[in-house]
């Protein structure tokens, strides 16, 4: 395409978008031409027909709260276009749309439906299928509930809600279809899932979409589309996750832009749509900051492993230390489930039989079975294991400060440890939600407790002796 062609085609573009603001059709200005562009909204839509409960994590400005208006707008008008593979409702429904506040409603979410108080009709619902508006009172310019044309004759029921009605706002009817934007309290979304419920076989399924920034961190909503910090397609739940690089209409110079406002913390979540931090994390880092290529580790490296025991689950974090750039590197993992200490014991000999590692402290109880306390059982099995320090602020504190000085790095290998990390945090009290967090805890064993990681022995080849030859050793 020439320069001309290239012109004359943006110039129509913009006419067609006037002429459709003019003419009130905005719906068809959206994935008409660029919707292969946008594939990871189509793959939201798409997910409608399989799953009845749906959650948009965006990062900001990638288009979650457009996917959510194009597709409520839709099931209103009964308009799908074409290309459509998403749910189909085959009559008028009723649905709900809701937001953080009354304001926030009102700013957000109607005006992508309705569009701005002064040119109602200008928003994602055709202007010619708005048949009555009912106003709310006690918000300016606030609509509270909105019939619309539907293609079958009928009309469909639009009203508008938000969290700050909490649980009992969202109590009574059964509802067709809800777009909650942004992230709401369990309550209202589990009573959410109650409106949407099928009551008889007669009824078709309701459905349910979040779009949301995750700035909740791994928060309980966030959690229910989660499965070990991936996102989930099985059941009834559908999860992805969109960035700045999945989307095509922000520009390299407004990202370096956007991202220069953004603290480090809030990086994830906001550019990537990624729910792992927020208020109620535990660790602020950036993903992309932790996780380091995995190389071959040098021979001169320290090394040691922390060992968090149990039952159910037992943990174990190795960790290797470059006593030259004084930077702790986690290179590997071990997770077992219902193991007994000769299991776990073989794993992890078989990783390193010469580290010195550090036990779970209340490993030193007595066995119910034989009186008998673990960290002995371990230490007869070979291993060589100290009791770790558990002062867990304390512990929390050092692994921070390695983390925010760049001197912890994740090989990618460590998948497990990676997604507890996503998962940890507090709740509304400060406590830690103590939930699969067995390698945080080995971890947090190894770099807290004194003199564990140290030079590893025997060193005897003559190859092992050059390498280290020069090296200095303190800490």
């Amino acid at each position: 395409m020439s320069l001309a062609e290239a012109e004359l085609d943006q110039y129509l573009t913009v006419l067609t978008s006037i002429n459709d603001d003019l003419q009130g059709r905005q719906i068809d200005r959206y994935y008409a031409k660029d919707r292969k562009q946008y594939q990871s909204h189509l793959d939201v839509f798409k997910a409608g027909t399989g799953f009845r409960e749906r959650c948009f994590f965006g990062g900001n400005r990638v288009g979650k709260s457009t996917a959510g208006s194009y597709e409520l707008a839709c099931h209103l008008t009964g308009q799908y276009p074409p290309w459509w593979q998403g749910y189909r409702f085959s009559k008028p429904i009723k649905t709900w749309a809701a937001g953080e506040t009354r304001d926030a409603t009102r700013d957000i979410v109607q005006e992508k439906l309705m569009g701005p108080p002064h040119a109602i009709g200008s928003g994602m619902i055709p202007k010619d299928c708005i048949m009555q508006i009912r106003k709310r009172s006690g918000v300016p310019d606030a609509i509270d509930t909105v019939q619309v044309k539907h293609v079958s004759g009928g009309t469909s029921i639009l009203q508008f809600k938000s969290f700050a009605e909490g649980r009992e706002g969202f109590q009574g009817q059964r509802i067709e279809f809800i777009w909650l934007d942004e992230e709401p309290s369990m309550a209202i979304f589990q009573e959410c899932l109650m409106r949407t419920a099928k009551t008889s076989d007669l009824e078709q399924a309701g459905r349910v979409l979040l779009s949301l920034t995750p700035m909740k961190g791994l928060s309980d909503v966030a959690n229910h589309f989660l499965d070990d910090g991936r996102m989930v397609a099985e059941g009834d739940r559908f999860a992805t996750q969109v960035g700045w690089d999945d989307i095509p209409h922000l520009s390299d110079e407004e990202k370096a832009e956007l991202l220069a406002s953004i603290p480090k913390h809030q990086r994830d979540a906001r550019t990537k749509g990624y729910p792992t931090l927020g208020a109620g994390a535990v660790y602020a880092y950036a993903e992309d900051d932790l996780i380091t290529d995995a190389f071959e580790v040098p021979v001169y490296y320290w090394g040691s492993y922390g060992l968090d025991v149990g039952w159910n689950c037992t943990a174990a974090v190795f960790v290797r230390y470059d006593p030259d750039s004084k930077v702790y590197f986690c290179t590997d993992e071990i997770k077992m489930h219902e193991s007994g200490p000769a299991d776990v014991a073989q794993a992890i000999k078989c990783r390193n039989k010469f580290m010195q590692g550090c036990i779970d402290p209340a490993s030193r109880g007595r066995s119910q079975l034989d009186g008998k306390n673990l960290m002995d059982e371990y230490r007869d099995l070979d291993l060589r294991l100290r009791p770790a320090l558990n002062a867990v602020e304390a512990g929390i504190h050092r692994v921070q400060m390695l983390i925010s000085t760049g001197r912890l790095k994740v090989f990618p290998q460590c998948t497990r440890l990676l997604a507890e990390l996503r998962k940890y945090s507090r709740d509304e009290n400060g406590h830690i939600r103590k939930q699969d967090d067995h390698l945080l805890d080995a971890l947090r064993y190894v770099l807290f407790t004194d003199k564990t990681i140290r030079p590893l022995r025997p060193v005897t080849t003559p190859k092992v002796k050059r390498a280290m030859k020069g090296k200095t050793y303190r800490t």
